[in-house]
């Protein structure tokens, strides 16, 4: 096989071991050369060009979306905690005052200061440990993300946090208080200053990433559905794949009577599956091969016109396999079930391939393959002729949309029992159909009985990117509840600011719905901006995350307008509901308490 798993023992150098088979051997069979080199685990992982059979891979773009986003879920937070944290120090302005009257000096503030913090910090992280651990099966099992214990990496980030978080937090009233005059401290919460401004700016900071995020997370939800739901070219509904009778080694041990025994009674078993297939009323079709689904390019290329060769995805399929994915052929020879089905040098061409081989008369044209595509232990293997177009097929694509399809190749030949058994059912059976086929290989073959559905194995192919979205989404919801909750400080302490000037409006006439209106107006402009702003850099970001993609769903207008009326609903209902409360307060008594 091309690839293996080596493991080396301890000290080896991998390096050397290449050195030493560096050289490229000779393979006349198949017409080049090749050799085998060792790569560490670590650089395989996150290179999509290798196809492998043994191991999961990583995907580096999904890493790096995840710990933006993380990051900026983190930068919600910290301005969040900021925040509302300088909100409750500002109720505190008489407190810090007295005590600088009663000999409180710098250390002792900070130290107050920094404790308070410390200890919150403190319970939170532990709060938040509870959580990741009661919410780790539901991460496992909803999200698909398998957690890793990591002890430094856990002791690491919860130092910063406990310990640098509570410094940045502390430094900000400690500078305020410390160097201020007592006499300002002792003044009354509503002579802030221009306090508001630096609050109002972390606020648009954790606005502008909410709706970057909200815009993000709607795209990817579209650019899902919509790999998800385009046609990939070929019949996948009501398609089942299951095997009958698999590939064995062969027993060295086995008597030449006993093997011919053997391959009766195979031969016995395929001829019964062929009677009951043909005959069930469940069954629109059926052969042997492989899957399309998620097929690639195996290294096979074919002459262009400027002698440059070009990657072909081929595929060796019997003409009942066409039938039963319903390809389209659009030129040149049907596909006829009656003719022999075998190996020869004949092809069905895709009309990309036809297109970029510049060919417009498929009779006369020839192509040329850089290498055998096939080997036989009868004729000349050796040589390596070009290859007859027999005809022009529609192009399909069973791959990820993510990925550019090559052009696609099909070589009609015969279909082998040991390959998986694949049966188109009649619409809205397949339920009937599965228990007919495992009656009939329970009768036949015995053991378990396993099946999957080509419709399901296409959309497996979007597992990762369900996941990717999933996850986003719920980081989306947090961002958003972290800065309804930055948004709700804020307003209130604005609302408890203008008590007096409340009362006094209502006292002169004014509405609960104009005084709304007034402290609302602000928050308006607040979310407009953020907007602005984030609108163009998600743009930017979602094309910058499209680049690598051959399909894209368009990115549509409504996903800005739909981000903005869910973040600004959320937002605005927390507003209303906190100025409301204030609007409807007793004149008399805001006047009072004022």
């Amino acid at each position: 096989m091309s690839n293996n798993l080596v493991r080396l023992h301890p000290h080896a150098d991998y390096k050397q071991i290449n050195k030493q088979y560096n050289q490229f051997m000779r393979m006349d069979l198949w017409n080049y050369s090749v050799r085998y080199q060792l790569h560490p685990f670590s650089d395989v992982y996150f290179n999509k060009t290798i196809d492998n059979f043994f191991f999961r891979t990583g995907n580096f773009t999904y890493i790096w979306i995840l710990s933006l986003v993380a990051f900026m879920i983190l930068l919600v937070g910290i301005f969040n905690f900021v925040n509302i944290y300088s909100v409750v120090v500002l109720r505190r302005g008489r407190e810090f005052g007295m005590k600088k009257v009663f000999g409180a000096g710098a250390k002792m503030m900070f130290a107050q200061l920094y404790i308070e913090n410390l200890l919150m910090a403190a319970t939170a992280i532990l709060l938040g440990w509870v959580i990741i651990e009661i919410t780790n099966p539901l991460v496992h099992n909803q999200l698909g993300i398998i957690p890793v214990s990591n002890t430094r990496f856990d002791l690491l980030l919860t130092s910063l946090i406990l310990f640098i978080l509570p410094l940045f937090t502390s430094l900000i009233p400690f500078i305020r208080y410390n160097y201020a005059a007592p006499i300002t401290s002792l003044r009354s919460v509503n002579s802030n200053g221009g306090s508001i401004v630096s609050r109002k700016l972390f606020l648009l900071i954790q606005y502008i990433i909410t709706f970057t995020l909200v815009i993000c997370s709607l795209f990817f939800i579209k650019q899902l559905r919509f790999m998800l739901d385009t046609d990939p070219g070929i019949r996948i509904k009501d398609v089942i794949q299951t095997q009958f009778l698999k590939s064995e080694s062969t027993n060295d041990r086995m008597s030449r009577e006993a093997w011919e025994e053997k391959r009766k009674k195979e031969d016995r078993i395929v001829d019964v599956i062929k009677q009951r297939l043909d005959a069930s009323p469940l069954i629109e079709h059926w052969t042997y091969g492989d899957s399309p689904i998620g097929r690639r390019s195996r290294g096979f290329k074919f002459k262009l016109p400027n002698n440059e060769f070009k990657d072909f995805t081929v595929m060796f399929v019997s003409p009942a396999w066409m039938q039963l994915f319903e390809i389209e052929v659009t030129e040149g020879e049907a596909i006829n079930l009656q003719k022999e089905a075998k190996l020869d040098y004949e092809l069905y061409i895709s009309e990309s391939g036809k297109k970029l081989l510049g060919i417009t008369e498929i009779r006369s044209a020839e192509m040329q393959p850089e290498n055998r595509l096939w080997f036989s232990s009868d004729g000349d293997m050796s040589k390596n002729p070009p290859y007859h177009i027999i005809g022009t097929i529609k192009d399909f694509n069973a791959n990820h949309l993510a990925e550019k399809a090559n052009p696609m190749i099909l070589l009609p030949s015969g279909s082998w029992y040991e390959a998986p058994l694949l049966v188109s059912v009649v619409s809205g059976r397949k339920q009937e159909a599965i228990q007919f086929l495992k009656k009939l290989h329970d009768e036949l073959i015995g053991g378990s009985f396993e099946y999957t559905f080509i419709e399901d194995q296409h959309q497996k192919l979007y597992q990762k990117d369900l996941h990717i979205t999933l996850i986003y989404s719920v980081f989306t919801l947090i961002a958003i509840l972290i800065s309804s909750l930055g948004l709700f400080s804020l307003s209130l302490f604005d609302v408890q600011q203008r008590y007096r000037e409340i009362a006094i409006r209502k006292v002169n006439g004014a509405t609960t719905i104009v005084v709304m209106r007034m402290l609302l107006q602000k928050y308006y402009m607040l979310l407009g901006i953020a907007f602005l702003i984030a609108a163009p850099i998600s743009w930017l970001a979602i094309n910058r995350y499209l680049e690598d993609f051959a399909h894209k769903a368009p990115v549509s207008w409504w996903i800005f307008a739909v981000a903005l009326l869910i973040t600004a609903g959320i937002s605005l209902a927390t507003l209303i509901w906190q100025i409301r409360k204030a609007a409807e307060t007793d004149p008399a008594k805001a006047m009072k308490a004022e």
